[in-house]
């Protein structure tokens, strides 16, 4: 069921303000082979209480994630960037590889699992609500459950996960309380959640805009984050910035059992004091980076003139994550660019949601003469695509080249 909200989803707060609106957008992430989608309203709104910000109007997650069109696997980057967290967590918590129970919430391909199992745990289980991605995992020989985190799946795993890791789950969860409630009913009185969310403030810092999307119901900073954990007695004991997706937080959790006094390390204390210098505990912090969002749109066009008259003719868009249909869409690059490509085959023949603009493969590039242009549109893996089309443009720039 889709939801309207006027007070803050976590604490109620009635001072919930808007901070920034893309008006109506379609569901960046629903490729189908139809030009016209059903467009919802995309808003943030920022809680003065809690600290969370969080989107307006939240579309009932089962016509979001039922299908789901994105795969971790895809990217190198990606690849790379799960083994050494995987490595690097499992070496930090003390587990028993036979008998160690992990559970990794919104498994999408099997990234995850593929990386424990790779490194000799035996007892792994997914828990994954597309139908399409627990069934590829499946035919992968990996263990997952196609269902959301609800109670009745709680029940029948209550007291039983050693580690329990949500990678990015945090933002696309409509009912954060509920999920919460229902992962610390998993985890063992000493296991550890190890949760990874995008950091807000990073998403600012960069102007990182086209992380706003229906499916992104929740925008996190290291303060919000703290605020929440707390209130569900449970404690972070320990944070870390990271680079992926132009800057990302990881914690890691235990629950507030037998009289533990957890203490957070001087790592979460420097994080929570950059991000209160910072200020983006202030509402006025949004208020500048949704102006400077409004600014961008007249830069990008103005730009795209300037291309132009340099005679600057075919455009190619490269990549097709949620943040490109945002990017699209905003920016009216639909009439600017030719067709995208993107490697995902789930994706290809598809319409980049809200457009006209078909999705098609690498090998589509090698029919053209060489391109004019190529823009990456996935611009958090800009480096590891750029190499790969030299020899298919004469130029390739990031999105971002085109914000200044």
């Amino acid at each position: 069921m889709d939801l309207k909200h006027k007070t803050c989803s976590i604490c109620k707060d009635k001072t919930l303000k808007k901070i920034l609106s893309f008006g109506m957008q379609p569901l960046s992430n629903n490729f189908i082979k139809k030009k016209n989608q059903k467009l919802y309203p995309l808003e943030l709104m920022f809680c003065r209480k809690c600290l969370i910000s969080h989107l307006s109007y939240f579309v009932d997650p089962k016509k979001i994630f039922t299908h789901y069109d994105y795969m971790s696997s895809i990217s190198e980057t990606t690849i790379n960037h799960f083994e050494k967290s995987i490595k690097k967590i499992t070496n930090r918590i003390k587990l028993e590889k036979n008998k160690s129970l992990i559970i990794d919430l919104g498994s999408n391909d099997g990234i995850s699992l593929t990386i424990l199992k790779d490194l000799g745990f035996k007892r792994v289980l997914g828990i994954e609500p597309a139908k399409n991605l627990a069934s590829l995992c499946k035919k992968k020989n990996l263990e997952v459950l196609n269902k959301f985190l609800d109670e009745k799946v709680a029940d029948k795993l209550k007291n039983s996960a050693d580690l329990l890791l949500a990678f990015n789950v945090f933002a696309h969860t409509n009912n954060i309380q509920s999920l919460f409630k229902n992962m610390l009913r998993i985890l063992k009185i000493n296991g550890t959640i190890v949760v990874q969310v995008q950091s807000t403030m990073d998403m600012i810092k960069n102007i990182n805009f086209d992380n706003i999307y229906h499916e992104h119901y929740y925008y996190w900073t290291l303060m919000s984050l703290n605020n929440f954990v707390k209130s569900n007695n449970a404690t972070i004991v320990d944070a870390e910035q990271l680079s992926l997706h132009g800057g990302s937080i990881r914690v890691f959790i235990k629950k507030n059992v037998n009289g533990i006094n957890y203490k957070g390390t001087k790592r979460f204390y420097k994080i929570l004091k950059l991000e209160k210098n910072f200020n983006i505990h202030k509402i006025y912090i949004y208020r500048k980076f949704s102006k400077k969002i409004k600014d961008l749109k007249n830069i990008v066009i103005n730009n795209l003139l300037e291309l132009k008259k340099k005679k600057v003719k075919h455009i190619i868009g490269y990549g097709a994550p949620a943040k490109a249909s945002l990017s699209i869409n905003y920016f009216n690059l639909s009439k600017k660019l030719e067709f995208v490509i993107d490697n995902n085959k789930l994706k290809q023949k598809k319409y980049i949601p809200g457009t006209s603009l078909i999705i098609k493969p690498l090998d589509e590039l090698r029919k053209h003469k060489k391109i004019d242009l190529i823009v990456v549109l996935a611009w958090n893996y800009y480096k590891e695509i750029k190499g790969s089309l030299k020899e298919l443009s004469n130029k390739v720039i990031s999105i971002k080249d085109l914000y200044y």
